[in-house]
C-alpha cells in the first residue's frame, strides 16, 4: 500500500531537482553590464569596476588600505584641486575597451560617476581645445605624433567618453553592433565588482623576452582563446575566478592540469626557507591563501580556477605587520 505513495515522492523529487538544476543552468550567465555593452566590439581587452559597489566592501576597504600607496602623485593632486573630481569619491562606474590588434589602435574609456562639468570644460580648454560636432560636447585635450588625439565627450550629466585614437569613430556602439565578442564571457562573471577580459594575445614573442623557451608552453597558450578574472566582494572575503576558453575540451583539461602542477611546484618551491625568506610576510600570507583556498575546475572547453580569500587573511596581514 506504501509503495505508490513512496514512488510519487521519489519522482517529486525528481522533478523538483531537475526543476533546480535547469533553473541554475539558465543563471550561469547575467546580463552584460550596460557600460560593456555600449563599448566598440572590436575591442581585444575589455575592463569593468563598479566603484560604488566595492565601496560598499569592508574587506576591499582593509585590502586596500593595506597596500595603499604613501602620498599622491603631485599631478593628480593638481587635477583634483583643478576639477573638482576625485575618482577614489566620485567615479561610481567604469568601462574600458583596449584595441591592439588593429591598424589603429584606441583606449576607449565609458564612465559614470559626479562630474563638475563647468570646471572640467574649463580645465580641458586649458588643456585643449573644444571640437565642434553634431553630436555631444567633445574636447581634444592633447595631440601626439601618431597623429592620434586625447578626447573627452560629455554624454549625458553622469556619464563620460575618453580616449586616444586617431579618429572619433570609436564611441559607443549602437543597438546593432553589441554581439561583440566579449559578451558571452562577460556575461559568466557579470555581478563582479571588477572584472577583465581579453583575448589571448600572440604568446611566443613574450615569452622570449621573459627568458622562457618552451615548445610545450607555447602550444598549450597558444590553445587559450580568450581569458577572464573577476573579483566578487562577499561580507567575510573576496572571491576570485580566472577563467579560460580553450579551443578544444582536452586542452581546458591540459591547461588545468598544468594550473594545479604549477601550484605545487610554488607550494615546494616555498617549502625553501632561503625563497620564503626574500618574500614580505604580507605578500606570503596572500600567496599561502592562494595555494590554500585555490580550486581548479574544467567542463566542456572552459577552465577556472577558484580563489576564495577570507577576513582572517587581513588578520594575518595585520599580526605580520606588527612583527616587522
Amino acid at each position: 500500500m506504501r509503495k505508490p505513495w513512496v514512488a510519487g515522492a521519489v519522482l517529486l523529487i525528481l522533478l523538483v531537482v531537475g526543476f533546480l538544476l535547469h533553473r541554475a543552468s539558465r543563471q550561469r550567465t547575467l546580463p552584460v553590464p550596460e557600460l560593456v555593452a555600449q563599448l566598440p566590439p572590436d575591442a581585444d581587452w575589455v575592463g569593468y569596476a563598479d566603484l560604488a559597489a566595492a565601496r560598499r566592501s569592508a574587506f576591499l576597504a582593509k585590502l586596500g588600505s593595506a597596500y595603499a600607496y604613501p602620498g599622491q602623485d603631485p599631478e593628480y593632486a593638481e587635477f583634483v584641486r583643478a576639477t573638482g573630481f576625485d575618482y577614489e569619491r566620485d567615479l561610481d562606474r567604469v568601462a574600458v575597451a583596449l584595441g591592439t590588434r588593429q591598424s589603429l589602435p584606441f583606449t576607449f574609456v565609458l564612465a559614470e560617476g559626479r562630474w563638475n562639468r563647468e570646471r572640467i570644460a574649463a580645465y580641458a580648454l586649458r588643456h585643449g581645445e573644444r571640437v565642434t560636432t553634431s553630436g555631444p560636447e567633445t574636447y581634444v585635450l592633447s595631440k601626439d605624433p601618431s597623429g592620434g588625439f586625447v578626447f573627452l565627450k560629455f554624454l549625458s550629466r553622469e556619464r563620460i567618453a575618453l580616449g586616444h585614437s586617431r579618429g572619433l569613430a570609436h564611441q559607443a556602439s549602437s543597438a546593432g553592433e553589441r554581439q561583440a565578442w566579449f559578451r558571452e564571457p562577460v556575461s559568466r562573471v557579470a555581478g563582479s565588482a571588477i572584472l577583465l577580459v581579453g583575448r589571448s594575445p600572440d604568446w611566443p614573442p613574450y615569452l622570449r623576452a621573459a627568458g622562457i623557451r618552451s615548445a610545450q608552453l607555447e602550444t598549450l597558450l597558444r590553445g587559450i582563446e580568450w581569458f577572464s578574472v573577476a573579483l566578487q566582494p562577499r561580507e567575510d572575503g573576496l572571491l576570485v575566478f580566472l577563467d579560460a576558453a580553450c579551443d578544444t575540451q582536452e586542452r581546458a583539461k591540459e591547461v588545468a592540469g598544468a594550473v594545479d602542477g604549477l601550484r605545487m611546484l610554488v607550494r615546494a618551491a616555498l617549502g625553501d626557507a632561503s625563497i620564503r625568506r626574500r618574500i614580505s610576510p604580507d605578500a606570503w600570507i596572500l600567496v599561502e591563501s592562494v595555494l590554500e583556498h585555490g580550486e581548479t575546475t574544467y567542463q566542456a572547453n572552459r577552465v577556472r580556477l577558484r580563489i576564495e580569500l577570507k577576513e582572517e587573511t587581513l588578520t594575518k596581514q595585520s599580526g605580520a605587520e606588527g612583527k616587522r
